[in-house]
């Protein structure tokens, strides 16, 4: 019982942090932002600003605070990877990084090693179910309130 109990505990935090959450959606498309939010709605989260590119991405992480950020790699103006860049120069907003996941649809070596380097909280897979989403997301969050990051701890969960 006493298991059963810790463990409800904890889901019921969980979904307390999750309720509280301020997240950024950067994702180009319109119809992928549409269903992220949908699914961020789904799994509890109401708090989400959406920007259609890396460039207003940066004018938001100082001005709406995230506690979260889900990023696309592929955009124009200023891309995910050079959105990460750019925020990991400024000491006052780099540690964003470790509750940045990235979203792509592309799972090439490369990218998930660019997320390792460059020290995101996780990395997934379009397309995206509810479950996988929610578990990344509260890998992250655990992740930064335990206040660890590192480039070996990028969260590649099973989709």
């Amino acid at each position: 019982m006493l298991l059963s109990s810790r463990y409800t505990a904890e889901k019921v935090e969980q979904q307390r942090k999750l309720g509280l959450s301020r997240v950024l959606l950067v994702e180009d498309s319109a119809f992928i932002r549409k269903l992220i939010r949908n699914l961020l709605t789904g799994i509890g989260i109401t708090q989400v600003l959406e920007v259609s590119d890396g460039a207003e991405a940066l004018s938001c992480v100082k001005t709406f605070e995230p506690d979260l950020i889900l990023l696309d790699l592929e955009m124009p103006r200023i891309s995910g990877p050079q959105f990460v860049r750019m925020v990991r120069m400024d000491p006052e907003f780099r540690s964003i990084l470790s509750r940045t996941i990235i979203l792509t649809g592309y799972a090439y070596r490369s990218n998930v090693e660019y997320a390792k380097k460059y020290e995101v909280g996780g990395f997934v897979m379009k397309p995206l179910s509810a479950k996988v989403l929610r578990d990344h997301i509260v890998s992250v969050i655990a992740k930064a309130d335990l206040g660890k990051s590192g480039n070996d701890k990028v969260q590649l969960l099973p989709v």
